[in-house]
């Protein structure tokens, strides 16, 4: 893989905040970044692919239901929710 060098600006808060966990994780800011920027590529892509499926596939309640309900077994609670 290739790595190219640029400079980005950032709030001051979070650049603290991404060296924090950097250093806890043994990391830099720059992966932290590249981190962040993977995800949301990837978020992306899951965007396109639950658009192309509404108009492609069709999906009963019952799949819904059970599909949200593993997701919500699978993620934890929202900060908003505590």
């Amino acid at each position: 893989m290739t790595t190219r060098k640029f400079t980005v600006s950032l709030d001051g808060e979070l650049y603290a905040w991404a060296k924090r966990r950097a250093e806890e994780e043994g990391s830099s800011v720059s992966a932290r970044v590249s981190d962040a920027l993977r995800a949301a590529r990837r978020a992306e892509a899951l965007d396109e692919y639950v658009a192309w499926s509404d108009a492609h596939v069709e999906v009963s309640p019952d799949e819904t239901q059970a599909a949200a309900d593993d997701l919500e077994e699978a993620l934890p609670p929202s900060p908003s929710a505590a």
